[in-house]
């Protein structure tokens, strides 16, 4: 998780339900320094990968991106995006104003990390200059009916 938020909102669900090994918080940025970390933590809980969930803006998906292409880089496996979450968002989250918009590269790359569905979507969110942010999904969500979202088999 890369907000505290989204973070708390799933550790507590996840205690209960304990369809996941483990819910790490990325904080924000800070996970590009500190994702080789999370190699550790998979093997230690015997975990069969990682996936992520950040906010749906360049920011939040440059992070993704970014740590994924270093991952590759170091010959380890890229994290999966929780596509269940991430089309949630898209279709249910809370739209917030977009500052700055994506660049040409970014918009190239989200296929390398997203459905195609997905990147549609991404695009025409932010060719509307909006943005959604990760703690639109969070315990009433996943207290209520779109709980599938969040499984693991929606991953």
């Amino acid at each position: 998780m890369e907000n505290y938020h989204s973070f708390d909102s799933f550790r507590r669900w996840n205690r209960k339900t304990a369809l996941y090994a483990a819910v790490a918080y990325g904080a924000g940025n800070a996970f590009r320094q500190g994702a080789g970390n999370l190699d550790d933590v998979v093997e230690r809980i015997d975990a069969e990968g990682a996936v992520y969930v950040g906010d749906l803006d360049p920011a939040g998906v440059e992070i993704l991106i970014g740590v994924n292409t270093r991952r590759q880089e170091e010959g380890r496996e890229a994290l999966r995006p929780h596509h269940g979450l991430y089309r949630w968002l898209l279709e249910h989250g809370c739209r917030r104003p977009l500052e700055a918009g994506p660049g040409e590269e970014l918009i190239q790359r989200l296929g390398e990390t997203f459905p195609t569905d997905v990147v549609s979507a991404l695009v025409e969110l932010w060719s509307g200059r909006e943005r959604v942010p990760q703690e639109s999904f969070g315990l009433q969500q996943l207290s209520g009916g779109d709980v599938a979202a969040a499984s693991p088999e929606a991953a």
